[in-house]
């Protein structure tokens, strides 16, 4: 058998206070990046053949500096092909060794644009 204390636990959960609800969040304003730090940002856009697959529906991939930021991408795409971005993800990639040495890391970012947007293939190979 159960002590008594354990069983009165058992038959009455208690009662939970109401949390108040919270405020909501204040919205942020947009954070303004030098003009030279967004030509710094996009190296070039990454051809490959997932890219290319991609690129076909409303995805393009580009290669990006080290330090970049997914805030960073968003603001230099936005700027410099002059469309709406909707997502922006991140992917550090790391150096093949070779017999030679190795090839050197690398960042490459994958840009998903709004609906409705489109960006010209030409426009991210120059």
């Amino acid at each position: 058998e159960t002590p008594p204390a354990a069983a009165a636990r058992k038959a009455a959960p208690r009662a939970r206070a109401e949390a108040a609800p919270r405020p909501p969040r204040p919205l942020r304003r947009p954070k303004q990046y030098s003009p030279q730090r967004l030509t710094e940002v996009l190296r070039g856009p990454h051809v490959s053949e997932k890219s290319v697959r991609l690129g076909e529906g409303d995805q393009h991939t580009f290669e990006v500096a080290r330090d970049a930021t997914r805030a960073e991408v968003r603001a230099a795409v936005e700027r410099m092909f002059e469309v709406e971005v909707a997502a922006v993800r991140v992917a550090n990639v790391r150096g093949k060794r070779k017999r030679d040495g190795a090839r050197a890391a690398w960042r490459k970012a994958y840009v998903r644009l709004a609906p409705g947007q489109t960006l010209d293939a030409g426009e991210a190979a120059a």
